[in-house]
């Protein structure tokens, strides 16, 4: 549960709801093409020298709909690249990605590496971030598949 915990501990300011120049994030989940287009947290913060870079949306605004959240840690600033997380990943700056349905159903990276995520920042200014990203989620609460794939990743998400 690192993602979550990473974003109730570390946002600086309140989730904001989307306005249409939010920004978005679409994916592919387990086949489908998904729009998270109402931007709930979109942040870039430094604090204590632990630096968080995180972006959540979801489906819709009722409670009950699927939510993804992107989050990029570490103790450098975060920049243009590709984070890994997975067996040739990298874990000083480490990304994380989580799916949630409703409060009953979540998804997040495998720490362990079993299964690979990747975040690739392609562009990052004071008022704008986009890259791709994809992965393997895994089941951490509730029941249903072992797994969620997630592919053609893309987010262009302005900060709030």
């Amino acid at each position: 549960m690192s993602a979550f915990v990473i974003l109730s501990s570390c946002k600086k300011s309140s989730p904001t709801a989307s306005t249409t120049s939010g920004g978005s994030i679409t994916a592919t989940v387990d086949g489908v093409q998904m729009s998270f287009n109402n931007i709930l947290i979109s942040k870039d913060s430094a604090y204590l020298g632990a630096y968080v870079l995180t972006l959540s949306g979801a489906t819709s605004l009722t409670s009950s709909s699927p939510e993804l959240s992107l989050t990029v840690d570490g103790a450098s600033p975060i920049t243009t690249g590709t984070y890994n997380l997975g067996s040739s990943g990298n874990t000083a700056d480490v990304p994380a990605i989580g799916y949630i349905q409703g409060s009953s159903l979540i998804y997040e990276e495998d720490i362990t590496g079993a299964y690979s995520n990747s975040i690739v920042i392609t562009s990052l200014s004071k008022t704008n971030v986009q890259g791709t990203f994809s992965g393997t989620l895994k089941l951490t609460l509730g029941s249903g598949a072992n797994t969620k794939t997630i592919t053609d990743g893309k987010f262009n998400v302005n900060f709030k």
